[in-house]
């Protein structure tokens, strides 16, 4: 099997309908952020002369086979926009047999961090260091027969948020829910919020950076049924109450980046607003939403399903990769002694730095 290297930006024609038809072979693989259009999309936002953005493609004779996007550096890579990445993985035709090491090395670094690797791809789990589970909301005959069905299972959600939602009506005015929102000052509540959210829980904001601006705007501005982001808001009495951005594919939304005002918290206004959206999703012709990552007691009620994706490094053998391992005993070590709080101090610095790495 013949590997070629190209950026994204050069995939030719054939290249690019090529890699969408075998997304379209495997459910899996259905995901906004294994296109074609992601890679390309954060290229254009942060390429710049430090990192370059590379396809390793597989093919047999003159047939792409498989397509593995990475941001590489000098001796490191790293999945393509990361940290808002929530899904990778090589897309490759089913039972197409994959050699990461191979993948590395074509790619000309010594190793590669994967976070949020599709765990079905066994290729893999030799170089996996931990999982964790994304559910799924499955609609393949519509709104109308899911809530039914969760209904009919026992859920109880649906009816909550039928009185939240006349409790909201009652207490603060008309709900107003917009699709394919415009609305700039939204989008900056949206922007804010994360932001906040992010510096008030001690943590990196991945939003400070020019590039994640440059990168959504861009995903906002593309108004085509294959690939691009959606905002979608919840007015409460003219208030702006809740505000999602997610991603699709023609088949998937994958939610995204989501916020409430915490005014309305008692009525829960972000869940009402994941209920419009599955309910929008029938006209849209989208049949399966991707709740993210996060074990959430709202993703468990909403899901009819999950998959699981795995963390870890495919390395060369290099001191770069030595590094990494010592990284991953340190961790080990700490979380198996009597540490308490800090038993997962290791972990934290090192996704911590990860993150760091990825905004650069």
């Amino acid at each position: 099997m013949q590997i070629d290297v190209l950026r994204p930006r050069d995939l030719s024609a054939e290249d690019i309908a090529r890699w969408v038809e075998i997304q379209g072979m495997d459910p899996a693989l259905d995901s906004p952020f294994l296109s074609p259009f992601w890679a390309q999309t954060v290229e254009r936002a942060q390429g710049d002369s430090r990192h370059a953005f590379k396809v390793a493609i597989l093919r047999d004779g003159q047939k792409a086979r498989g397509f593995f996007p990475v941001r590489a550096g000098r001796l490191t890579a790293l999945p393509v926009g990361a940290p808002f990445n929530d899904a990778q993985a090589v897309i490759a035709e089913p039972g197409l047999d994959v050699d990461p090491l191979a993948l590395v090395s074509a790619l000309g670094v010594k190793r590669y961090d994967f976070t949020l690797q599709i765990e079905s791809q066994r290729a893999f789990a030799p170089f996996a260091r931990g999982r964790c589970e994304i559910r799924l909301a499955e609609m393949p005959d519509g709104y109308a027969a899911y809530e039914a069905e969760k209904r009919a299972g026992g859920e109880k959600l649906f009816k909550r948020m039928a009185t939240n939602r006349r409790r909201a009506e009652r207490e603060f005015g008309e709900i107003r829910f917009e699709a394919l929102s415009s609305s700039k000052a939204a989008f900056e509540v949206l922007m804010e919020a994360k932001s906040r959210q992010l510096r008030g829980a001690g943590q990196t904001d991945i939003f400070g950076p020019a590039w994640p601006r440059r990168m959504l705007e861009d995903l906002l501005a593309r108004r085509t049924a294959d690939f691009g982001a959606v905002l979608f808001t919840l007015h409460l009495g003219g208030n702006l109450a809740a505000v999602h951005l997610h991603l699709h594919t023609r088949r998937t939304l994958n939610a995204w980046l989501i916020t409430h005002d915490p005014h309305f918290s008692q009525v829960s206004p972000g869940i009402l607003l994941f209920l419009e959206v599955l309910k929008w999703m029938d006209g849209a012709g989208l049949h399966r939403m991707g709740l993210g990552i996060g074990d959430y007691q709202f993703k468990r009620d909403l899901g009819t399903a999950s998959h699981w994706v795995t963390h870890g490094t495919v390395g060369l053998p290099s001191p770069v990769t030595w590094l990494r391992e010592a990284a991953y005993a340190a961790s080990a070590l700490a979380e198996a002694l009597p540490l308490g709080k800090f038993s997962d101090y290791p972990a934290r610095a090192r996704r911590r730095i990860d993150v760091i790495r990825s905004l650069r």
